[in-house]
């Protein structure tokens, strides 16, 4: 099939990224008029510019009416754009390659037209019935699908998404004990006795900080100002052993610090061994 027209470049944030499309006619079924999924590039709009002419070289070698995009296959494609992104840590990726895999095992001959609450539903509750898996699976699986869906939704493929009717409520998180102020007191005396090492460094600013391990582990000196009495979370150690960005945009964030926690910070930096930080 010959593309017709040059396309369509559509800024999201300035000069940093862009979505692009093509328009494929009228479907000769239905007189409908279709267009492409939508792509994303990151980049200039030169960026963007390229990526439009190869997305229309793709298109030509092999278009395929967005009518017969089956659930399975465009999740697959939604999975490899997310890759493609850079944007996610391979922790994410493995996790999100896992849940594709359940989609197309469950839903991958559908046509996304076709993905209804019912068809959802059922499957959900057979694969509760027969114990294949767990209340906690599911709201994993249910919320990948969800994210396949409202991209589906924003390509103009769908008009709705299904699963945000489907009832895959989130398992109850399993309590978490806190220490007492007592018991908070007793560990940070102690840490002050210890033998300052990353170690003891770690656990006194989560202590006084609750900031998450690896929000701990990516801390470099630059992000404690000291005038302030506050500390800046901008990266983190994660589980593939890379320095990467927090966990969400909200993980970017300033906290304050207490005077004790800035005296032993101090005591740290000045410390003729700074192992830590």
């Amino acid at each position: 099939m010959k593309i017709i027209g040059s396309g369509e470049i559509e800024e999201v944030v300035k000069g940093k990224v862009y979505r692009i499309r093509h328009h494929l006619g009228r479907d000769p079924k239905t007189g409908r008029y279709i267009r492409s999924p939508k792509k994303t590039v990151y980049g200039t709009k030169a960026d963007a510019r390229r990526a439009l002419e190869e997305y229309r070289i793709e298109l030509e070698c092999g278009v395929k009416n967005p009518e017969e995009l089956t659930v399975g296959s465009y999740a697959c494609a939604w999975y490899e754009r997310r890759v493609n992104t850079g944007r996610y840590s391979p922790l994410t990726l493995k996790d999100d390659e896992l849940q594709v895999r359940k989609i197309e095992g469950l839903f991958g001959d559908t046509l996304l037209e076709n993905l209804t609450l019912k068809k959802i539903s059922d499957a959900y509750d057979k694969l509760l019935s027969s114990k294949r898996a767990t209340r906690s699976t599911l709201h994993k699986l249910n919320a990948t699908l969800s994210l396949v869906m409202d991209d589906a939704v924003a390509n103009e493929l769908v008009d709705a998404n299904p699963c945000g009717y489907v009832k895959a409520p989130r398992p109850k998180a399993k309590e978490r004990k806190a220490l007492s102020d007592e018991q908070a007191l007793e560990l940070a005396v102690a840490l002050r006795t210890e033998e300052q090492t990353g170690c003891t460094v770690a656990v006194w600013i989560a202590l006084a900080t609750s900031m998450r391990r690896g929000e701990i582990l990516g801390l470099v000196w630059r992000n404690v100002d000291f005038e302030r009495k506050r500390i800046y979370v901008g990266q983190q150690y994660a589980a593939d052993h890379k320095i990467r960005d927090p966990k969400s945009e909200k993980s970017h964030r300033w906290l304050g610090l207490d005077d004790g926690t800035v005296m032993f910070l101090c005591t740290v930096k000045l410390s003729p061994t700074k192992s830590a930080l």
